[in-house]
Parts: C-alpha cells; structure tokens; sequence
C-alpha cells in the first residue's frame, strides 16, 4: 500500500524512512548496478524529487559505496538525462579500443 500514488507523492515514492514528507525529498527504492556482485565499488541508482519551488527539482539519485561508507549524489533531471548520451559515447570508444587490443 505504500507505492499507492496521491497527490503529495509520485507512484515510485517509497513514503517509508527514505521518504522524509517533512522536508518534501521523495526517493524511490534503489536498484543494484552490480553485474558480478563482487565489486569492490558498489552502484546503485534510484529516482529522486524535491518538492519546493514551481518546478519541483528530480533527477536520479546515485550511490556509490565501498564496505561500510557510502555516499549519495542527487543528479538533476537534465544532467541525468545528458549522462546517458555521454556515456553511451564514452563506453563506445573504449569497446573498440579493446576490440583493437584483442
């Protein structure tokens, strides 16, 4: 019940601890980038929105961790847009820098 959308929170909204409706920051839950499971570095990615202003500021919540210290960056909703092009282009130039070293 409590992914149920109202007016104050978006569908993804967790509304739990990681919903402080005081401060008006929603987060959703956060999804595992990890392929293997054994980085030494861990990844995860989650939406995030601030209710202030006219235009409500969201983007993409990114946290990295290593062992027990972990950090989050709330990503605007334009940089979060512009980093899928750009590292989709970055990512292209090294697969064929080790498709050449092959």
């Amino acid at each position: 019940m409590r992914n149920l959308p109202n007016f104050a929170h978006s569908s993804w909204c967790l509304r739990g601890p990681d919903c402080v409706v005081s401060s008006g920051l929603h987060l959703s839950g956060l999804v595992d980038a990890a392929v293997r499971g054994d980085e030494v570095i861990k990844v995860r990615l989650g939406l995030w929105r601030m209710d202030v202003g006219p235009t409500p500021p969201s983007g993409l919540l990114l946290e990295l961790s290593a062992g027990a210290d972990v950090e989050r960056w709330p990503i605007d909703l334009a940089q979060s847009r512009s980093l899928v092009d750009l590292s989709g282009r970055l990512l292209a130039g090294l697969d064929s820098e080790a498709t050449r070293a092959a």
